[in-house]
């Protein structure tokens, strides 16, 4: 999270000296860098629950799908509506699916192992 704010302070003026011709991508790379703070811990869980491959359910598997369905449905609903913004926050529910996912595996996980 850190180093996400840290890139949206330094990001406008990095892109006025060095692409003024893009100042209108400043927002979306900001946009784009917050959907890092989604990501990492859906990782940090993900690499977990694959820890434990052992003791989870085959069927567990098939919902590492689920996020990629989500960013592809909602590119085709918002890319050709709101452009480049469709492609941000597809991205973003694709991280929010991923995330919620692998907190639900993780907590059923935890119900399993008691």
């Amino acid at each position: 999270a850190a180093i996400t704010l840290g890139y949206a302070l330094v990001a406008p003026p990095f892109f006025s000296l060095l692409f003024p011709q893009y100042m209108d991508a400043v927002h979306l790379s900001q946009a784009l860098a917050a959907i890092l703070v989604i990501l990492l811990p859906s990782s940090f869980i993900g690499t977990a629950i694959q820890a434990k491959l052992h003791t989870v359910p085959p069927s567990w598997l098939y919902w590492g799908i689920v996020p990629d369905i989500v960013h592809i449905a909602a590119l085709v609903a918002l890319l050709p509506t709101i452009g480049i913004w469709g492609v941000v926050i597809s991205k973003a529910l694709d991280a929010a699916s991923a995330l919620l996912i692998s907190v639900i595996q993780w907590q059923l996980l935890k119900v399993r192992a008691r």
